[in-house]
């Protein structure tokens, strides 16, 4: 026994002499040395997806199990996307689509079929699913930025980054600023301002076309276009009324600190956030109607907390997803009588400003929208606009153009709207005194 012992110590000990002594020998025959800098950056190359994979895919799986099962339902859901493609003769399966676009629909399909409840409904998931738009957000939008000659500037109020998106060339004295604010979208959970640098960049180069084209070059140079993006308290970790509530007082905060008057201002969002834009105005209507904004633009906005959506099977969303949204939002959601603004569509809408709704017949929660501008035809309402786009999904209009070209025309409605809107209004003071008009 004592014999068998040494002889495995003497083994152990010769070991790394023969490891480095086949390593010299592979080193200087060209032939294996080739093999093994196959070997080593090969296995390098497959540590570093596999380390790529767990780090995307951590703000939905549990365990490395729940990546695997994941990635190996992409890679099938991937491959037949393709392959259809490929049997339609290389086109995608509406013409307004690109093969970019679908495939991009199918991994967050997926991905919400199999875990979204989890995101939208844990916040440890939730939290990373949002450090990872921040991070791509920043990447993105950095070289957004030096294409259009803006600059974005965070900015901490009420204990949460905003992003400012200005232009790099300094405000001409006596030019009227025009302000965008913006709520981006996510289910109320996930998501941040950051990762809309790059739509902000696109709505503002639209905005400022519109401008010259409506009014000339001359007097667009008099308007100073900006875009603010707003950040609000998420769920599951905070619940209804805070989100709507973190929007008021933000937009608030602008008017006073600014010095902007409301009709520089427009109220914008996307899916959640159009839902907040709503129940801010809402909520403004109610104790300070004197801040109500030039004009409101809802993009695929959430507005109904009935829970009856119909499922489209070309959207990322999933009944699963618009369920885990109303569970986490509001609190007394099996009471209807308690969903006040959360669910404007059962609010009065009148004295509103002029509000433009635009959304996708592909989009599960199309029929908000459709209800929404009902509603409001409904209660006498005549200055809303409604821009309905056909064979779009959910939030189409965020997308860049060279993922979905069709996204640019519904910005660039948005914007006319907008500049529509601005254009009675340029012969008026740019300063605000909102203390003088309370009093």
């Amino acid at each position: 026994m004592l014999a068998k012992v040494g002889c495995l110590q003497s083994m152990l000990k010769a070991t790394p002499w023969a490891v480095s002594t086949a390593l010299v020998l592979a080193w200087t025959d060209p032939h294996r040395r080739y093999k093994l800098l196959l070997l080593l950056f090969g296995g390098a190359g497959v540590a570093l997806v596999l380390k790529v994979l767990h780090i995307a895919m951590r703000g939905l799986c549990k365990n490395p199990l729940e990546g695997a099962y994941l990635l190996g339902s992409l890679l099938y859901a991937f491959a037949k996307t393709v392959l259809q493609f490929v049997t339609r003769g290389f086109k995608p399966i509406f013409p307004q689509w690109t093969l970019r676009f679908e495939l991009f629909r199918i991994f967050i399909r997926v991905g919400m079929e199999l875990y979204g409840e989890r995101v939208l409904g844990d916040e440890s998931y939730a939290s990373i699913v949002r450090e990872q738009s921040e991070w791509f957000g920043t990447f993105w939008g950095r070289k957004a930025c030096r294409k259009a000659g803006k600059r974005y500037e965070p900015v901490k109020i009420n204990g949460l980054e905003h992003i400012w998106l200005r232009s790099q060339t300094p405000r001409k004295p006596g030019t009227k600023r025009l302000v965008v604010l913006y709520a981006h979208g996510g289910g109320f959970a996930i998501m941040s301002p950051r990762l809309y640098i790059h739509f902000s960049n696109a709505l503002c180069s639209f905005i400022e076309k519109e401008l010259v084209r409506q009014l000339g070059p001359e007097a667009a140079g008099k308007v100073h276009v900006e875009i603010f993006l707003a950040n609000y308290r998420k769920v599951p970790k905070h619940s209804y009324p805070t989100q709507p509530q973190d929007i008021v007082e933000v937009y608030e905060h602008l008017l006073y600190h600014e010095n902007l008057d409301p009709s520089q201002v427009v109220l914008a969002g996307d899916s959640a956030g159009a839902g907040l834009i709503m129940s801010a105005m809402l909520r403004e209507r109610r104790t300070k109607p004197h801040f109500l904004p030039l004009c409101a633009a809802l993009l695929c906005p959430y507005v109904d907390l009935t829970g009856d959506e119909q499922p489209s099977p070309y959207c990322i969303l999933t009944p699963e997803c618009c369920n885990a949204v109303l569970k986490a939002y509001h609190p007394l959601i099996e009471d209807q009588t308690k969903w006040g603004d959360a669910s404007s569509i059962h609010c009065d809408l009148r004295n509103l400003p002029p509000v433009f709704v635009q959304t996708g017949d592909l989009d599960s929660i199309h029929q908000h929208a459709v209800r929404l501008v009902a509603k409001a035809k409904a209660d006498g309402v005549s200055n809303w606009e409604y821009d309905v786009h056909p064979l779009m999904s959910h939030v189409f209009p965020i997308f860049p153009a060279w993922f979905l070209p069709h996204a640019d025309l519904a910005i660039e409605k948005m914007a006319n709207f907008i500049v529509r809107q601005l254009r009675p209004t340029l012969k008026t003071s740019s300063g605000f005194n909102p203390s003088a008009m309370a009093a």
